[in-house]
């Protein structure tokens, strides 16, 4: 289901663009906010719906302002923003590299070569985002 959600985004979004539909867009963005709330919605926690219930509204609100559509490139832009951030921070001092401690959660602790070598693979990441 999250999957399906994160695809009427990706649909709608798309569509909203080419029709300059703001109803579409409302559809894409709820869609979205309901994709990344899902495991909270699916455990029928309260706060998660009131959540996506505020959100729904502001979006409807913000989608029916003049140039409101831009909206639909913030996650674009905020997702990579998310990944550098993720990756560089893992590469302060005292932090363990993102690509490290994936492969060392994938085949339990690593030699030193291989730390070397996937903290190079972050560092290459973080250059690459």
């Amino acid at each position: 289901m999250r999957l399906f959600l994160f695809a009427t985004y990706a649909l709608f979004a798309h569509l909203s663009v080419l029709r300059g539909s703001a109803p579409l867009e409302l559809v894409s963005l709820t869609a979205l906010g309901a994709g990344l709330l899902y495991p909270r919605l699916r455990s029928g926690q309260r706060r998660a719906w009131l959540t996506l219930a505020g959100v729904a509204v502001a979006l409807a609100v913000l989608t029916a302002t003049p140039g409101a559509h831009y909206i639909l490139y913030l996650p674009s832009v905020a997702l990579p923003s998310l990944a550098l951030y993720g990756f560089a921070h893992s590469l302060l001092p005292g932090h363990t590299a993102m690509v490290t401690d994936i492969a060392a959660r994938a085949h339990g602790p690593l030699p030193p070569e291989l730390i070397r070598y996937t903290r190079a693979v972050t560092w290459l990441w973080t250059l690459v985002i």
